[in-house]
């Protein structure tokens, strides 16, 4: 279902803008990012009045979606008060704070899909090469989390949405 989270991601743009001027007090967008931000929202609109699942249940189609999508939308604006509506002593206080703050839903998911049953544990078997791929993958991901915040805090927060949906569209 990536096509759904990129169509989902694509209209999260102008909501965002939205937020950047009344909560940020930011300037409204030029005519030109005006146009670019309609021309985002009108592919999310062509795509979702061609989408098969939509014309046959309608909007209850798009019910965990909708849900998904105002997390996000709470989720980049309020990443943009985090880097920079706070005094943090360094770019990594987000980074570790969100990280840190999805622990327990991660493992609460593990424990709701049986991750965590006598079997399955017993059935691990990490080697040496899959512990440092492991190791390896976590900073990774620590890195793109730094990365996302250092570029939330160059830019509005609907610039960053923009990337993102560029990102999704492009991946």
């Amino acid at each position: 279902r990536s096509h759904e989270i990129a169509r989902d991601h694509t209209r999260s743009p102008e909501q965002v803008c939205i937020f950047d001027h009344f909560i940020y007090r930011r300037a409204v967008p030029s005519a030109r990012s005006c146009a670019a931000l309609l021309l985002i929202t009108a592919g999310a609109v062509a795509y979702i009045a061609c989408d098969r699942e939509f014309r046959a249940k309608g909007v209850r189609a798009y019910f965990w979606a909708s849900v998904w999508w105002a997390v996000l939308v709470f989720q980049l604006t309020y990443g943009k008060f985090l880097v920079t509506g706070i005094p943090l002593r360094s770019l990594w206080t987000p980074v570790l704070y969100t990280n840190s703050l999805s622990i327990l839903p991660t493992l609460l998911v593990g424990v709701a899909s049986g991750e965590f049953t006598r079997a399955r544990l017993e059935a691990i078997e990490l080697s040496p090469v899959g512990g440092s791929w492991l190791l390896l993958s976590c900073l990774v991901g620590i890195g793109i989390s730094w990365s996302g915040f250092w570029c939330q805090s160059l830019i509005t927060a609907t610039a960053y949405t923009v990337v993102g949906v560029t990102n999704k569209m492009l991946t």
